[in-house]
């Protein structure tokens, strides 16, 4: 699948030009596609202000104009996604050994970096739940229990007093 190819980390640490050449034709393809459809699909779903503007911005000429962009924007897109293989295949045997060892191993660092760094998410998230509930349990000192236990021994002592035994 040409999709998980371009998304791949090699590819991306080869051909970084050439991936950004790839996605900024797919923008372009896409925005011009979006102001055609938007030309022409626009005038005959609205038929208010909107439709009007869409058709006083683009005439006949510019629209044709737009269609040819697009197609010459489609061509070289998959001429590009084509030559991808080729790129990628010169770009690995112009590597030499010490420099393809760095590559593999930057690529290595950044997934275990990755991995490393949801491992410390979750601990620390754990750390966070047990400290909270540490706090839920344990936020009431010693000394105001033993404080409040007094006034409640205090109070009982005064009742049992007022019915006469103590």
């Amino acid at each position: 699948n040409k999709e998980d190819v371009l998304s791949h980390r090699l590819a991306k640490r080869l051909l970084p030009g050439y991936l950004a050449d790839l996605a900024e034709l797919e923008a372009k393809k896409a925005e011009t596609e979006a102001t055609i459809k938007g030309a022409s699909g626009g005038d005959e779903e609205e038929e208010g202000d909107e439709g009007g503007e869409g058709e006083d911005q683009l005439s006949e000429e510019k629209l044709a104009e737009l269609k040819k962009q697009l197609a010459t924007t489609k061509r070289a897109l998959k001429a590009k996604q084509d030559d991808f293989a080729k790129k990628l295949t010169e770009a690995r045997t112009s590597l030499l050994e010490p420099s393809a060892r760095d590559l593999v191993l930057g690529i290595l660092r950044s997934d275990l970096d990755a991995i490393l760094g949801r491992y410390v998410a979750s601990h620390r998230q754990r750390v966070v739940a047990a400290f909270e509930t540490w706090w839920d349990k344990y936020r009431v000192t010693l000394t105001s229990i033993e404080e409040e236990r007094d006034a409640a021994a205090a109070r009982l002592r005064g009742f049992l007093g007022g019915l006469g035994y103590a």
